[in-house]
């Protein structure tokens, strides 16, 4: 089955952000892998589509461009580094940037798909590759308590442990470090499943 891209015009369908073409360049340019070049184009597609997932996993800055968009991106709202805490609106009377002239556009384009993000897709297409699995199922953690009655039928079961850690691979959360709701406050990048 034949990948469907976000292009940046909020396809339904869409399946993954860059193609095979894109993603083995990129492979090509930055990695030595075996792992990537011995998957067929199937395979290849497949790493995309999990990694694709992956991405839209992350809590990102702004919202969905448009209603219907399959995809995480584009979106409308994230400021780009260096913006004010509070971004203006280019149409305010007389407000002029530091060099004197008009302010510069202080969003990420909200019709395109950020080059970072592309990236991001492609190196967590690897690690899928690479056996990693970039959403494992949580069971649920460690039982502290687990109580067991007969009589009105209860069971409740109590765990150490009721968030857990989802690995975060590094090169793609730096790819995404500008994107993500976080990046501009002080919480932190760190991502669970409940």
């Amino acid at each position: 089955m034949t990948l469907t891209i976000e292009d940046g015009s909020g396809v339904e369908t869409a399946d993954s952000y860059v193609d095979v073409e894109a993603a083995d360049q990129y492979i090509q340019d930055w990695h030595e892998s075996s792992d990537w070049s011995d998957l067929d184009e199937t395979g290849k597609e497949r790493a995309l589509r999990h990694a694709a997932r992956y991405i839209d996993a992350f809590r990102f800055a702004g919202w969905p461009t448009y209603q219907k968009q399959r995809r995480a991106f584009p979106r409308i709202g994230i400021p780009k580094e260096g913006a004010p805490a509070h971004v203006p609106d280019d149409s305010s009377p007389g407000l002029t940037g530091s060099h004197g002239g008009p302010v510069p556009h202080w969003y990420w384009p909200s019709d395109e798909i950020p080059d970072q993000v592309k990236e991001a897709q492609i190196e967590a297409a690897l690690r899928h590759a690479q056996g990693d699995d970039l959403l494992p199922d949580h069971d649920g953690g460690t039982i502290a308590a687990q109580t067991q009655e007969a009589g009105p039928v209860r069971q409740q079961t109590q765990y150490s442990s009721p968030r857990r850690q989802v690995k975060t691979r590094e090169a793609v959360r730096a790819l995404l470090q500008p994107f993500l709701s976080s990046s501009r406050g002080s919480g932190s990048l760190s991502r669970s499943i409940a």
